[in-house]
């Protein structure tokens, strides 16, 4: 049997590296320590100054745009602290990709820049980083799959082994450390978070961080979920077979010397990479079908409830929240999959009722700034209050939106799929997508934009830049694209506007929309009530 036949045959045992019911209940009960408050207390009490954050997601990736991302970050001044949003390791969250995919991109943030193993970072100044879904990936209990998992990706390793491999280079395991439930967190000297989810405060905020890996169990589906799901395992089913066609055609021409292997690797890289994310999508989106209870987190739940109704968060004026799963996105290959569906069912009445007004999420690998929208008799009206800001473009290759590109349909035999699922699963009748980025034309050429966000926070407006970063010979990679601020009634015409992204204010309760992208023609009244 052939490598490719081969991969196809065990594609749906890599999924193995997908934490499951059994993953869950092992890291529930890690999670069960003395940090039981896991409250994180950065230096220093409120000077009642404005401050400056960064943030990023979805870097852990091979190649170079994840160095200029992370040199581009380095150039920012007055910075508090970092939130790294989740896959900080690709594929697998093994420890043999810290050194490239970590210590390298964000050295200087390290107090020790000679630091070998993910085990002893140490950082000289907060960085603070959730569980995304590929650092708890694993591949060391598959079948068969040692052996030619490397011919998929040079990034899988050794795994994440159930996520230990983030928590020995994040999370504090020493007990006798938290002092009255709350870890401190001393540059250069103690830089672990307490647990797998946490919260602090900092000036006029409140930070909550989840571990959306965890959250996306449901005890039910509606009808109306359970058809959008049955779809989208159709045309991933679909998609596979197209796949699996490609890579025989491919092996076939290389056994009959049509063509020379070495000419046809790139591609083939590229659809094993592909059939393995499409037949990971099926597998989950069956589990998903059969929604299990066992795998609702109601510990987490509980605890975000809890943390919510706090003293010390209600009486701060911004409430922000981060995980890695987005609750909504438009990016192609992301769009209402089951965890959003289960992450919307769990958190968007916390949320609300929490008085949550900006919840940053990575997981799809584009910046893009979403808004829901609800009706006024809803009792979820107060979502519109939220501003839901995806930030997954640290490095891993980016993608597009569907409401940006019209996909051509996929023709197999009898079977028409389209891609675009924008129109079958109403996206636009569950959230608005205010801005999407992910590529831009730059002297004419269409370039990938990776960025992170700089985050400025005031006593009655926090501003959110996305920071636009190129992967270009030629093009300064040391530097962040330049931002010009564009205000809402300032007419634009097509050739004054900046190749750029720009800033997002949220004033109190007011979204206020500030034309991110170049070809997206302003609205008469652009500004959104929230």
């Amino acid at each position: 049997m052939g490598l490719f036949k081969k991969v196809t045959r065990f594609a749906k045992k890599i999924i193995a590296g997908e934490i499951d019911t059994k993953d869950r209940k092992k890291i529930a009960e890690r999670t069960k320590t003395a940090h039981f408050n896991y409250r994180l207390s950065l230096d220093g009490e409120p000077s009642g100054k404005p401050f400056s954050l960064l943030v990023l997601g979805d870097s852990g990736a091979k190649g170079e745009a994840k160095n200029r991302v992370g040199t581009a970050m380095s150039s920012e001044q007055d910075i508090a602290f970092v939130l790294h949003l989740g896959d900080v390791v690709y594929l697998s969250g093994s420890k043999e990709g810290y050194p490239k995919r970590v210590i390298t991109p964000y050295k200087h943030w390290l107090a020790n820049k000679n630091v070998k193993s993910h085990k002893e970072l140490l950082f000289n100044i907060p960085f603070l980083p959730i569980y995304g879904n590929h650092d708890y990936f694993d591949f060391a209990n598959v079948p068969l799959i040692g052996d030619i998992a490397g011919k998929i990706s040079d990034e899988i390793g050794s795994g994440s082994h159930n996520g230990r491999v983030f928590e020995e280079a994040f999370v504090q395991a020493d007990a006798s450390l938290v002092n009255s439930g709350t870890l401190d967190y001393i540059p250069n000297k103690q830089t672990r978070i307490p647990n797998r989810y946490y919260w602090f405060t900092y000036e006029n905020c409140a930070f909550i961080a989840l571990d959306s890996n965890t959250l996306d169990g449901v005890k039910r589906l509606e009808k109306a979920e359970s058809k959008a799901l049955w779809l989208r395992r159709e045309l991933a089913r679909a998609r596979a077979k197209h796949y699996e066609r490609l890579l025989e055609v491919y092996e076939d021409a290389v056994e009959e010397k049509k063509i020379k292997e070495g000419a046809v690797r790139p591609l083939v890289d590229d659809l094993l990479e592909e059939l393995a994310e499409t037949q990971k999508e099926i597998v989950m989106l069956k589990k998903a079908l059969k929604a299990d209870p066992r795998d609702y987190d109601e510990d987490q739940l509980k605890w975000l409830r809890q943390i919510l109704d706090h003293d010390d968060v209600k009486k701060k004026k911004w409430k922000i929240v981060y995980l890695h799963h987005p609750l909504y996105t438009s990016e192609q290959s992301h769009t209402d999959d089951p965890e959003s569906i289960g992450l919307r069912k769990n958190l968007r009445e916390i949320f609300v009722e929490g008085g949550v007004q900006l919840v940053l999420t990575g997981h799809s690998h584009c910046f893009e700034w979403l808004a829901r929208k609800v009706e006024e008799d809803d009792p979820l009206a107060g979502e519109r209050k939220i501003c839901y800001i995806i930030s997954g473009g640290g490095g891993r290759e980016l993608r597009q939106s569907v409401l940006e590109v019209e996909i051509p349909a996929l023709k197999l035999d009898d079977f028409e799929a389209h891609p675009d699922r924008i129109k079958q699963l109403q996206f636009l009748d569950v959230a608005e997508s205010k801005a999407f980025t992910a590529h831009h034309k730059v002297n004419g050429q269409d370039e990938e934009v990776y960025h992170y966000l700089r985050i400025d926070v005031g006593d009655e407006v926090l501003k959110v830049f996305p920071m636009g970063v190129l992967e270009k010979e030629g093009v300064p990679p040391l530097s962040p694209i330049p931002i010009k601020r564009l205000l809402p009634q300032e007419p634009v015409a097509d050739e004054d506007r900046p190749a750029t992204m720009r800033s997002i204010d949220v004033v109190k309760t007011e979204l206020r929309c500030i034309n991110v992208f170049p070809y997206r023609a302003p609205e008469p009244e652009p500004a959104f009530e929230s």
